[in-house]
């Protein structure tokens, strides 16, 4: 079973079934849609496919892929744009609903399915809603993926969220006693607005980095401390993790929300961005605005891209966690 972080109890059981058959490269059932509103944790479990994938997966977005064929048809490149499908054992494709009226995208769309289905290649796409429901999608689309399996994800309860925090803790090396997890699984039921599962990962980063920067243990305590004004809920600025960021590595601000690509400032705009993820309810959507207008699978890539840079250097890793501590501590003053 893939310990994905996210999918507990049974009313998620067909999400855990999907994602095992995936992890599996069994294409029994293809493509696979996930169906849930915003906030559902969808983005979540296309992360963990990219994640644990022994091949080449592309995570991207329904919007960037409508806009990069449109510039493929305008420049008389479709041929090099079907090529760089070509590779790729995985295609996950997020909120496809947003290829309402691009009719064009939809058809190209079709035959990529239909490449991808015939050659045992999994196809997995995410939706606020089935693709039968609101006539979005063109029929030859819904079509296609309607005869694979369509994964609704429900709302989590208690006991799931017991379960999520039992995989997040082992995650992060962490010991939760029963009070704690009690706590936090209480609070994260309670948040009608957010994904369970990102809310409770946001919780655990957050006292983990309240923890290393106080010297104090992750225990009960602290987290009623720091409920006590809400401060779980209420993240740092955006603004003020750019700044700290921006300081460290002695630049601007404007540098890193910029488009320069000198390797130094990258660098340190993934370092800003992946501090952002973690610490604010912030959507990738709105994190790819604030930094330059930047496409919502372009975040998602610089994220994993120092999390992968994070685990080779260390040096790196111990600048992180001083920047995640003085946020921290400047933003939940002990």
């Amino acid at each position: 079973m893939v310990d994905n972080g996210f999918v507990a109890g049974k009313p998620n059981a067909l999400v855990q079934l999907a994602l095992d058959h995936i992890h599996a490269a069994d294409t029994r059932f293809n493509p696979v849609v996930f169906c849930g509103p915003t906030g559902s944790g969808k983005t979540l479990l296309l992360q963990t496919i990219e994640t644990l994938a022994a091949n080449s997966v592309r995570v991207t977005t329904a919007a960037d892929f409508a806009r990069d064929f449109a510039e493929a048809v305008e420049v008389d490149s479709v041929d090099e744009f079907r090529h760089t499908f070509n590779c790729l054992s995985t295609l996950c494709l997020d909120d496809i609903q947003h290829l309402a009226g691009k009719l064009a995208a939809q058809n190209e769309l079709c035959l990529l399915i239909d490449d991808f289905v015939s050659n045992h290649r999994h196809f997995v796409a995410t939706s606020t809603d089935l693709p039968v429901d609101g006539g979005k999608l063109c029929p030859s689309l819904v079509s296609r993926l309607t005869q694979g399996l369509m994964v609704p994800i429900h709302t989590i309860d208690y006991s799931d969220c017991l379960s999520i925090l039992q995989s997040l803790s082992r995650r992060y090396s962490l010991a939760l006693d029963d009070d704690l997890a009690d706590f936090l699984a209480l609070h994260a039921t309670q948040q009608g607005k957010n994904s369970p599962a990102v809310l409770l990962n946001r919780c655990l980063t957050r006292l983990i980095a309240e923890a290393e920067a106080t010297g104090h243990p992750v225990t009960l305590p602290l987290a009623r401390q720091l409920f006590t004004d809400n401060s779980l809920l209420t993240a740092p600025s955006l603004p003020t993790i750019v700044s700290c960021v921006a300081r460290c590595f002695h630049l601007t601000s404007k540098d890193i929300r910029g488009s320069s690509r000198k390797q130094p400032i990258v660098r340190a705009r993934g370092i800003a961005m992946l501090l952002a993820r973690s610490l604010t309810d912030r959507s990738l959507e709105d994190l790819g605005r604030f930094f330059g207008n930047r496409d919502h699978s372009t975040v998602l890539h610089a994220c994993r891209r120092t999390e992968n840079l994070l685990a080779e250097d260390q040096d790196l890793h111990s600048l992180w966690r001083e920047l995640r501590c003085s946020i921290s501590q400047k933003h939940f003053p002990s």
